[in-house]
Formats: C-alpha cells, structure tokens, sequence
C-alpha cells in the first residue's frame, strides 16, 4: 500500500528540525574560541575575529581574566612599537646601503636588538592572552541542558517525529 505524502508537510516539519538544531547549538557562542592559523593564533567571539583592545572589552565581565588581557595588551603594545622601530632601524641601513651609501652596522644591529625583543613580546602576549581566554571561557556559566528533545527518523517503512518535554 502506498501511503501519498505531502511535501508541504515535509518541508516544514525539515525546516523546523533544522531550526531546532540551530537553536540547540547556540548556547557556546559566549565562548572565545583560539584558532591556529598559519602557526599564529585568532581569537573569535561570535564568528568575529578580535584584536587585542577588543579582546580587553570582553573580558571585562571576569576580573582575573580582564586582568591577564590588560597585561597581554600591554606586552602586545611594546611588541608592535620594538618591532615597529626595529624594521625601520633596520632598513634604513639596508636602503641607504642599495642606493649606493655607506651601511650603517650599528643602527643595523640595534634594529636587530629590538626586532629580537618584539618577538619576545610577541610570545609573552600570545602564552597570557590564551590563558585569559581560557580563564574567562573557564568563568561562564555552563549551558543549561534541557530534558526534552525532538527526534526525527524512520522506522521500519514510517517516518517517526517524536518529541519529548
């Protein structure tokens, strides 16, 4: 016997099943997220991805972990100017060298001296800004699990909706 469906049926009752999985999915999106790429790490809050300053912003909510973000904001701050300072410090020299100057060794080398200490910085930053997101993801509240839930499937030849509250 075969029994007629109706699609209008079937499309809605997909549609909701797809809308309560995303429902359901939704409660980890107060969580920073630390993603590798490219061997640097990103922080992403609700799929955006956060600079230092906002990073500072958000962890305002948890002390400890506002706190560890002002010091890695701090380290990241003296990274960028060492690291600044020292690439124009270094090529300068290399410029002056290419356009038929004299090269100039040791603002060359104090150049070097800073680019090493901005990379210093630089892992300061990235090693206290992965523990104060792991401290501030660490503070939320868990995510409320509810007992119900909607099932969808098929048994034997039926196709079987089943919600439980």
């Amino acid at each position: 016997m075969v029994v007629p469906v109706n699609k209008y049926l079937v499309c809605t009752v997909s549609l909701l099943l797809v809308m309560a999985g995303m429902s359901m999915s939704q409660n980890s999106a107060d969580s920073i997220q630390i993603r590798k790429i490219n061997g640097g790490d990103i922080f992403v809050y609700q799929g955006k991805r956060l600079k230092p300053k906002e990073l500072v912003n958000i962890t305002q909510s948890n002390d400890e972990a506002r706190k560890l973000m002002h010091t890695a904001k701090n380290n990241y701050d003296l990274g960028v100017g060492f690291g600044s300072v020292g690439g124009f410090m270094i090529g300068f020299p290399i410029g002056g060298a290419l356009a038929g100057g004299e090269m100039n060794w040791a603002l060359f080398a104090t150049g070097a001296v800073l680019t090493v200490a901005a990379i210093g910085f630089s892992v300061k930053y990235k090693k206290v800004a992965r523990h104060a997101v792991k401290v501030y993801n660490h503070g939320l509240s868990p995510p409320t699990s509810s007992s119900g839930g909607l099932w969808f499937g098929v048994r034997g030849q039926q196709f079987v909706l089943s919600a439980t509250f």
